[in-house]
């Protein structure tokens, strides 16, 4: 029997609704290709029938426009491919021009409706396909094609197509090499290895009597080796080798290869570099160091093992290495297993067999979903998913995991592959294949993060875990809780002591953190982990994002206020869906956010403003017409702890969930591009003059040469129309009216600032660091070198003084002490944080929270609305004086 739901055909001269004709399918979709400057997206035809097809005149009507030429046949069993360029798709992918055509009109997105039709405009095939689950997730930019598993699946359903390179059917992980064994050889780096340097990385490698075994980790210091070496003072590095085994068989789509490195290593498998870990690039001698790295496992999934490894005998090589000969510890260790989450890719196959063909097919899922979305503690919770396949269905099971606050598990842990409790699902609702299960309420507990996974298995014996392999969260999620709780504090230490009730706490947006609580302190707080990737949960509207990365942020305000700014990177096809000050969703899932402290971290003088300077700053370059990025207020927790909220000492109200207000910052990358309909091009964060790239530009260049000739342009005298070509002169203009508007005090030449190289060539400056606002005194020179248009010419400096005037007309002109539009605009922004007529607001909230918080920095600690104040910057001293001291004086 058939495992496949078969497609639909036609049947006595009638086409069903949403019928397919003939033997003619859509067979694989290359719709983000990595890299992005690869212009190789195609989508594949393939012939299932026993006889030739003739393609003339037929054509793409949704998605993509192209017709096929006349005289274009498609033999039985064949493939052929659409491309958007075709000489740069034979190119990378070594094929006959026979076989690909194109170019096509348009560009595939990251899901979208395909529509094939004949000569005579029948609907031939349809997909309406997507990004991320229950579609294949690493076909959306990790490199991977999506591909049908079968040309005889129904390809308008997900679970017809997989990632390129995926496994199919559920397989039982192998672990090559696991951690903490012995087996390893190794050799202290008092000299190189071998001469030639790279020969002791090979297989066949002749170790002396200087190799040692050992169990590992291997190291000193911390305790937590099996294996001590004398090594402080003495030497920097260590060299290790392991053979492993491979049976023919069991060569993966990917391996996981996990390190234990305190400081650092860079791995060899069968003498190629598959990983370097906190360490310079380039060749590393046994004298070498490693950068600063904490004994912490890092996983780096390999995507072509097939090309690394041999069936049978197999070495990996280490070459692990301090930070300092007097380092007070060391450690390495390895791990080698197949890779069971996403991010991993397989190779596209244009114009050939797909790679994840198979004869059988698991189950068909979809609709996976719990209910209630955040149940409340002591409140089941159903589980359910529509399953199907024609071998009938053998099991449906779910396994969920409960984490508890203050045990925080990260999926590099292996305790993340334990204590996972398994639940039958059964099939309720008969007709309609809906399986479902209810998690008891002795499970959900306040504060409780629960992972979910769903195996599902047909009677022939197909079976896969979902979420699908490529995954990078690889499980589904919910979290549990009671709502925000009120909160006590005092303004100082023993103060007065105010509740803020639950109605002032709800009163802005919840983003709860969840991770391990040593990992926050360190991201925060310890230097040594500056920038470092810590991974975490966040969980925001209801929804979880589970597996994702944090980091602090900073370029020198680092760690100069206390409460300092966070970095969060989301996964694959599963951005965060935030909403702005207004509940209004944006359009685009980010991939990336930041979130400021609204501390002022160079100004105590503006300690208090809560964040305002920013957000009208911001605001006010796109208002009038600009490009920045958006902003909101966001009310920031973190469950690190198994207590909410502590009581009892005189520090007690700074523990607990609670960290106060922030404000989110968008992130100036493609989907910041996205969000204004503007089309892809290179964005530059500009640090010591250089351009740090934020996005690549599909069709611009992939160093930062456009930068660089831009820069080295605008240093020197232009002729009017270079100015006209290269600078988007209406935005320039705004933005350096709005500078003035706000007293930008820390733009200068070189910093603080970015710009958008648009495809037609010109370039857009974009603010970017606006924490040293409203400032009487400059501080650096306030502007940057392309204003030397307006003095090169005449004509600019008209147009830029009737900009600004514009402006002034619109927002400034209005001096009575209501403030006309500038002043609305500025009270529109305060009621989010600080409605007028509520004794105690948020804005209050995080005063009491950081006032005299224990992390405060002492030239920070008691700075909130001091008046008079008085501070000094590079244009000279000043006063500022509020008119009452709280936030109505700011």
């Amino acid at each position: 029997m058939s495992s496949f739901p078969l497609r639909t055909i036609v049947a006595f001269g009638f086409t069903w609704p949403g019928a397919v004709l003939g033997d003619v399918v859509i067979n694989e979709i290359h719709y983000d290709a990595n890299p992005k400057t690869d212009a190789v997206e195609f989508v594949e035809l393939h012939n299932a029938g026993g006889k030739d097809v003739d393609l003339s005149g037929w054509r793409f009507s949704n998605g993509i426009q192209y017709t096929f030429p006349a005289n274009t046949t498609l033999a039985p069993g064949g493939q052929l491919v659409v491309a958007e360029n075709p000489t740069e798709l034979r190119r990378k992918f070594k094929l006959s021009a026979s076989v690909v055509f194109g170019p096509y009109i348009n560009r595939l997105s990251n899901g979208e409706v395909l529509t094939l039709r004949n000569a005579t405009d029948q609907r031939v095939d349809r997909v309406d396909y997507g990004s991320g689950f229950p579609w294949p997730t690493a076909a959306s930019g990790a490199g991977s094609s999506m591909e049908l598993i079968h040309p005889s699946l129904d390809n308008d359903l997900a679970g017809s197509w997989r990632s390129s390179g995926m496994q199919v059917v559920a397989v039982e992980p192998i672990t090559f090499i696991a951690s903490g064994r012995s087996g390893w050889r190794y050799r202290e780096g008092a000299s190189e290895a071998s001469s030639p340097r790279s020969a002791w990385r090979t297989l066949g490698f002749n170790e002396d009597n200087s190799w040692k075994n050992g169990r590992a980790p291997i190291g000193y210091g911390d305790g937590d080796d099996r294996t001590t070496i004398s090594m402080q003072g003495k030497f920097s590095s260590v060299y290790l080798r392991r053979v492993f085994d491979v049976k023919a068989n069991e060569i993966p789509a990917r391996l996981a290869l996990r390190v234990y490195a305190d400081d650092g290593a860079v791995v060899w498998i069968n003498g190629k570099e598959v990983a370097r870990v906190s360490v310079p690039g380039g060749t590393l001698r046994y004298n070498s160091f490693a950068n600063n790295h904490e004994a912490v496992w890092e996983e780096v999934v390999i995507s072509n093992p097939g090309e690394l490894l041999n069936p049978g005998k197999n070495i990996i090589a280490i070459h692990a290495l301090n930070t300092t000969l007097g380092s007070s510890d060391f450690s390495i260790d390895a791990e080698l297993r197949t890779s069971d989450t996403g991010g991993a890719s397989g190779i596209p196959t244009p114009a050939a067999a797909n790679s994840v063909f198979a004869a059988n097919a698991p189950p068909q899922t979809r609709q996976v979903k719990h209910e209630p979305k955040q149940p409340s503690a002591n409140m089941p919770v159903r589980v359910s998913a529509k399953v199907s396949d024609p071998d009938e269905i053998a099991s449906v099971t779910l396994f969920y995991q409960a984490i508890r606050p203050g045990n925080y598990i990260r999926k590099t842990d292996s305790a993340f592959e334990q204590g996972w409790t398994e639940l039958p699902m059964a099939d309720s609702t008969a007709d309609e294949s809906v399986f479902s299960a209810m998690i008891p309420r002795s499970v959900q507990g306040h504060r409780t993060l629960v992972r979910y996974r769903i195996r599902v298995e047909d009677k022939i014996g197909n079976a896969v875990t979902l979420p699908y392999a490529d995954d990078e969260q690889p499980n589904f999620a919910y979290f549990c809780y009671n709502g925000v709780p009120a909160w006590t504090g005092s303004n100082r230490i023993n103060g007065k002591k105010e509740t803020f009730p639950s109605s002032v706490m709800s009163s802005l947006p919840a983003y709860h953190l969840i991770a391990n609580s040593t990992d926050v302190t360190n991201s925060q707080y310890n230097s040594s982990f500056d920038t470092v990737h810590f991974n975490g949960t966040l969980v925001y509207d209801g929804t979880v994002y589970d597996h994702i990365e944090f980091r602090n942020r900073g370029e020198f305000s680092t760690y100069v206020s206390g409460k300092n700014k966070w970095r969060l990177y989301f996964n694959r096809t599963r951005g965060l869906q935030a909403r702005d000050n207004h509940g209004r969703r944006y359009a685009q899932a980010k991939k990336t956010i930041n979130l400021n402290g609204c501390a002022s971290p160079w100004m105590p003088v503006n300690r208090g403003m809560a964040g305002m300077e920013e957000a009208i700053g911001f605001k006010l370059y796109s208002l009038a017409g600009g490009l920045a990025p958006a902003t909101h207020f966001v009310h920031f927790r973190v469950i690190d702890d198994a207590e909410e909220a502590l009581t009892g000492s005189s520090n007690a109200q700074y523990n607990g969930d609670l960290w106060g207000l922030y404000l989110y910052v968008e992130h100036t990358d493609s989907r910041f591009l996205d969000e204004r309909g503007l089309p892809d091009g290179n964005v530059y964060k500009i640090e010591r003059s250089n351009g740090d790239k934020r996005n690549q530009g599909s069709t611009q260049s992939i160093t930062s040469s456009d930068w660089n000739s831009f820069r080295s342009g605008y240093g020197r005298s232009q002729p009017l129309q270079w100015w006209r070509d290269n600078l988007d002169l209406p935005t320039y203009y705004t933005f350096r009216c709005v500078n003035r508007i706000i007293s930008n005090v820390d733009i200068r030449e070189g910093w603080n600032k970015e710009f958008y190289h648009h495809p037609d060539g010109h370039w857009h400056p974009v603010p970017w660091d606006l924490d040293m606002l409203i400032i009487p005194e400059t501080h650096w020179q306030g502007s940057i070198n392309i204003e030397r248009c307006l003095s090169q010419h005449r004509a600019l400096k008209i147009e830029f003084k009737n900009r600004a005037r514009d402006l002034l007309d619109l927002l400034l002109d209005d001096a009575s002490p209501t403030g006309g539009q500038i002043g609305q605009f500025i009270d529109e922004h305060a009621r989010f944080i600080n409605p007028p007529g509520d004794p105690l607001t948020f804005v209050d909230v995080d005063q009491f929270m950081w006032n005299y918080h224990p992390r405060t920095a002492s030239s920070h600690r008691g700075q909130f609305y001091v008046s008079p104040k008085s501070q000094g910057n590079r244009g000279g001293t000043w006063s500022r004086r509020l008119k009452s001291k709280d936030h109505e004086g700011m």
